[in-house]
């Protein structure tokens, strides 16, 4: 996780509510505190890349819920439900650059550009110019 509230073009605003995807959900009723799996996660917090990998149904989710919720008010953290339809490539980039772009609205504008104008019956390439 990246501290966002040293890079350029943070808003300390706060972040209107979005829905759909960009929507942190609530824990669910009952949910057991993890505050071991917490610590570890935030032990992690100094490296490039916080990964939680477990099968489904083993709450990653409500872990990774719980864990933003504990974070320092400095730290701002980017939700982003995927589905199935969001392994095509150029489509999980649009989703990814859309959440990111709630901290940072010019970060990737031009790539997002290029994102949308694609034709999405074709397969996503990268082409050098």
């Amino acid at each position: 996780m990246t501290d966002l509230s040293r890079m350029q073009g943070f808003a300390d605003s706060a972040i209107p509510a979005l829905e759909g995807r960009f929507f942190r959900p609530p824990l669910p009723e009952g949910y057991v505190p993890r505050s071991r799996l917490c610590q570890r996660l935030d032990e992690g917090l100094g490296g490039r890349l916080l990964l939680v990998c477990a099968p489904a149904g083993f709450g990653k989710s409500s872990l990774a819920v719980e864990f933003c919720q504990g974070l320092p008010d400095k730290w701002q953290n980017v939700w982003l439900g995927l589905s199935a339809r969001d392994s095509d490539p150029g489509r999980f980039l649009e989703r990814l650059l859309g959440s990111l772009q709630q901290f940072f609205p010019q970060l990737g504008a031009q790539a997002m550009g290029l994102l949308k104008m694609r034709q999405r019956h074709q397969p996503f390439a990268f082409q050098s110019v």
